[in-house]
């Protein structure tokens, strides 16, 4: 009798054996590890667009992840909620700040992490917030798509003005002056002779006073010298002559102490004046 085959073993066998070659493959393939990811948030109010699930998550430029979805927050329209999932042996600190850069020119938007400092302190989720939060920066082409419109407003008002200097009025004077300034210059030319002329005879003359002046020091100097040596032959004379004027102060004073003494001893000689004294025998 003919043996009948079991499909139903059959076919469970077949898948039970892809299944396990596939987690033979990945495991092979992952070194035995099992690669484990952290959820963190980001809050943004730019634009995301071209940012999808799926997109990379690149820390100093190595892929460490993948968002995982792209959201509106329900209290704050404006915001932009991205829940990313990275590599949980990032280390994810502090310091750590997002933005959100684009490939080349293909336009493709990635989510890039980086660090301001090296701080080692892991980033914690908040309260009220269910992950962590790593706070987004603008990415440079977000900085210049908002710096397009100043920069038209800032070419708008150059073009004014440059429209404005050159009025039909501003180049009339521009013309004026450009005019005035020929004309000065041609009449220096003319008279440059005659300048160099009057120039030449002022300094002459200057040179004329200069020497006037040092004349005029030199006798000044020897005014100077005179005074000196007559002031050296008054003193030197004065002092010559002080000896004899105190013996004749010192002569003075002896007759002035003489009469005082005579006055006071005769007062009566203050009114009839000196008598002639009478010599006794042999006295005179």
């Amino acid at each position: 009798m003919k043996h009948k085959p079991n499909y139903t073993i059959l076919g469970f066998s077949v898948v039970s054996l892809t299944v396990m070659m596939l987690a033979l493959f990945f495991w092979l393939s992952s070194d035995g590890h099992v690669q484990e990811f952290k959820t963190y948030l980001l809050r943004t109010k730019e634009s995301v667009s071209g940012l999808t699930r799926e997109s990379s998550v690149l820390y100093n430029g190595v892929k460490v992840g993948y968002v995982s979805e792209i959201h509106i927050d329900q209290h704050d329209p404006d915001t932009v909620n991205i829940l990313i999932q990275v590599d949980n042996k990032v280390p994810v600190t502090i310091s750590t700040f997002a933005t959100l850069d684009t490939r080349g020119l293909t336009g493709v938007i990635y989510v890039s992490l980086k660090n301001k400092t090296s701080s080692h302190v892991v980033l914690q989720s908040k309260r009220g917030f269910k992950y962590p939060i790593i706070p987004v920066k603008k990415s440079l082409l977000s900085q210049l798509i908002n710096l397009i419109p100043n920069i038209g407003k800032t070419l708008t008002a150059s073009s004014n003005g440059v429209v404005k200097l050159f009025s039909e009025q501003n180049v009339k004077n521009i013309t004026s002056a450009l005019s005035n300034l020929n004309t000065i210059t041609t009449d220096y030319k003319k008279n440059q002779l005659d300048i160099m002329h009057q120039l030449n005879a002022t300094l002459i003359k200057l040179d004329s006073v200069a020497g006037v002046v040092e004349k005029s020091t030199q006798h000044f100097d020897r005014a100077i010298v005179s005074s000196k040596v007559l002031m050296d032959n008054l003193t030197q004379q004065s002092l010559n002559q002080l000896p004899t004027l105190f013996d004749q102060l010192n002569s003075v004073t002896l007759n002035l102490k003489h009469l005082a003494s005579t006055v006071k001893s005769e007062p009566s000689i203050l009114v009839r004046g000196r008598t002639e004294r009478n010599y006794g025998p042999g006295e005179k």
